[in-house]
């Protein structure tokens, strides 16, 4: 009876501690991601927009066609800290201006921030025409491209805004003329006799679009 009351008796070892190996973190992937897609040629265009909010454009390399059904849609991502960003919303309006080769000036430009001298906006200083068009937003005269937009919906992820317009208006430029293009973190220009040729030619620029 008495080894049968030891037996039932608990135990006072100490329990079995088990060591796990946890998987190491994976590495950060901002870095790699960011020299990954500079990779990535885009088209280079001014995104504008005017209204109660106020008169505001910036150099854009984010620009998507969405759909092409009627009405036909695009999408442009900006930072959510660009002063253009929040006007847009504000203004529910938008145009997008493509840029050809000859005008990187322009493009670094509008990729510049603020202050700009004699306190005059990025506007007062090209000259280049500017016209208003039917929704508020603002048309370079000699645009490779024009897309007037009315906002469809501007969704807010991470660092930037998705911002969707529906077409209004398209307006297109000659044919013999080539996009600015940007990649590998400089403007780069399509080389060769005509559009069609897929050559690229860099052109380093310390400025960037603002995407």
């Amino acid at each position: 009876m008495r080894v049968l009351w030891r037996a039932l008796l608990p135990s006072h070892r100490a329990p079995c501690r088990l060591r796990l190996s946890m998987p190491a973190s994976p590495p950060p992937l901002s870095r790699p991601f960011l020299d990954a897609m500079s990779r990535l040629a885009a088209s280079v265009a001014i995104a504008t927009t005017d209204g109660v909010a106020g008169k505001a454009g910036a150099t854009i390399s984010t620009l998507s066609p969405v759909s092409a059904e009627t009405p036909p849609s695009l999408l442009v991502c900006l930072h959510h800290k660009t002063s253009v960003a929040q006007k847009i919303q504000a203004n529910n309006t938008f145009a997008v201006n493509m840029l050809d080769e000859t005008q990187r000036a322009l493009a670094q430009l509008f990729a510049s921030q603020p202050p700009h001298p004699q306190g005059k906006n990025k506007f007062d200083h090209t000259q280049q025409q500017w016209q208003q068009t039917f929704s508020g937003a603002w048309k370079l005269q000699d645009a490779l491209g024009f897309f007037d937009c009315e906002v469809l919906q501007a969704l807010r992820y991470q660092s930037h805004f998705v911002v969707i317009g529906k077409v209004l208006n398209i307006e297109i430029g000659s044919s013999d003329r080539k996009p600015l293009l940007y990649a590998n973190r400089a403007y780069t220009m399509l080389s060769g006799p005509s559009p069609s040729d897929t050559s690229l030619r860099s052109e380093t620029c310390d400025l960037k679009p603002a995407i």
